[in-house]
């Protein structure tokens, strides 16, 4: 039963040096995808960070104009309270 297991053990150590050369392109090629990965990931990582930073500052933009002009608007109409109120009726 565990004589199978044994023999594709002692196969498994016995590779001939040009498999193992064959493999070892293999993990540079892997390394190098995962490279690509992680630099897709910092550049995906990078555009969404500029895009939230974007979004916050013309988001603060837009709540200070609304601001600025209710501000405005608010102190026109009691301009014109003012004036209507000092008009003889």
């Amino acid at each position: 039963m565990y004589s199978q297991t044994f023999l594709v053990d002692l196969g498994a150590r016995h590779r001939l040096v040009a498999d193992d050369r064959g493999e070892r392109g293999l993990g540079v090629i892997a390394f190098m995808k995962a490279a690509f990965g992680v630099r897709f990931l910092a550049g995906a990582a990078f555009f969404a960070g500029a895009f939230f930073a974007g979004a916050a500052f013309f988001a603060g933009a837009a709540f200070f104009a609304a601001a600025f002009l209710a501000g405005r608007l608010l102190r026109r109409a009691a301009f014109f309270a003012e004036l209507s109120s000092q008009l003889p009726c």
